[in-house]
């Protein structure tokens, strides 16, 4: 995940900067005293740090205390039957204990803090500005074309930032953190149900944290919904005016030059539905594993 972002950094730095532009443009800046903040992205915000900080710090700690202790390198590749695992070769030793340093160091912070302050962010801003704009055309204090125009120019940008935001996730980003974050979600709750009792403590707290953030895919591809589904009701609102202008169809072929907002993963898109196709996999998947376990 870094180093896809690292590839295209300019991107990304120019996504986020046309988010601050826009937001310095047309969202004046107000006293957040007493400002409800949205409770779920707030929580998946929370979830990030804690993840990102805790996690590593947790793992660092048994890797020093013991490396062969699950869920660690060392345990998955040299364990014995008897639950324990040996490693006779120093150097081979080392090697291990240095994917296992990069993996809980390295690799996994700077990947959740991607998810969460990155990706996450940004399908939440494009949600926000779309349930804001179809607001503030409700109530605008002008009427007419004049408001009709403002919303399309308004509308226009966010298609913006929503192209440049697919440029940045969609290839590899976007669909590795869906792959991965169904994979651990599955096997953290497979290892809480299943495991519990055979992972000694504090080990076993790994797994609850991972499957946490793995299930965190399923509510931002939820946000990703919710600005799908905001923009198909802000062009029915804006298509319903038309009959008020003298020159419909050119009104209409302003209107149909806007496309619906979609959050992009490879080659197809975020909609009403895709949540549930990651949650139905995900209980299936878990289930099967167990099935298939069970004695």
């Amino acid at each position: 995940m870094q180093t896809e972002l690292w590839k295209k950094r300019e991107e990304t730095e120019f996504l986020f900067k046309s988010i601050i532009n826009f937001e310095n443009l047309y969202l004046p800046v107000r006293d957040m005293k007493g400002v409800k903040l949205d409770k779920i992205c707030s929580s998946l915000m929370s979830l990030g740090i804690v993840s990102s900080f805790g996690l590593p710090g947790l793992m660092t700690v048994l890797l020093a205390v013991n490396s062969c202790m699950p869920p660690h390198l060392g345990y998955v590749f040299f364990k014995s039957q008897l639950g324990s695992c040996s490693v006779h070769d120093f150097t081979t030793q080392i090697i291990v204990l240095m994917a296992d340093a990069y993996l809980w160091i390295i690799a996994l912070p700077h990947g959740l803090f991607y998810v969460f302050q990155g990706l996450l962010v940004g399908v939440r801003c494009q949600d926000f500005y779309l349930k804001l704009l179809t607001w503030g055309h409700r109530n605008a204090a002008t009427s007419g074309s004049q408001k009709d125009d403002l919303s399309l120019k308004i509308y226009r940008e966010i298609q913006i930032l929503n192209k440049i935001f697919n440029t940045v996730f969609q290839d590899a980003f976007f669909p590795g953190v869906i792959a991965v974050g169904i994979f651990v979600a599955i096997m953290g709750m497979f290892a809480i149900l299943k495991l519990r009792h055979a992972i000694p403590f504090p080990a076993i707290m790994f797994f609850p944290i991972i499957a946490s953030d793995g299930l965190s895919i399923i509510f931002i591809a939820k946000i990703a919904a919710l600005a799908y589904v905001q923009s198909q009701h802000f062009l029915k609102l804006l298509s319903s005016r038309s009959i008020h202008y003298k020159r419909v169809s050119v009104f209409r072929k302003r209107l149909n030059a806007l496309d619906k907002i979609k959050i992009k993963f490879g080659g197809n898109f975020v909609d009403q539905g895709t949540p549930f196709v990651f949650m139905d996999f995900w209980i299936t998947q878990t289930v099967s594993l167990m099935l298939l376990t069970d004695k």
